[in-house]
């Protein structure tokens, strides 16, 4: 999953930009609005915490499993 892509900005853009796509995204799939979708909101909520936390560098998605381990080792 591209979190950028998720919400729609740019790959590498500020927090603050995804936090506002964030905002837009989350009212308009809330589960409780009349149009509301759980699995978008989720997946939207999903792609916000990752670039929260600094988790959604693109070499963390192409990486595999065996590769992450490596790179503690």
């Amino acid at each position: 999953m591209n979190a950028w892509k998720v919400l729609g900005i740019e790959e590498g853009a500020s927090k603050e930009k995804a936090k506002k796509a964030y905002r837009k995204l989350s009212k308009k799939h809330h589960p409780d609005m009349p149009d509301g979708d759980s699995k978008k909101f989720d997946k939207i909520t999903k792609a916000y915490k990752m670039i929260k936390n600094g988790t959604a560098t693109q070499s963390a998605f192409n990486q595999s499993s065996e590769d992450i381990f490596n790179n503690f080792f």
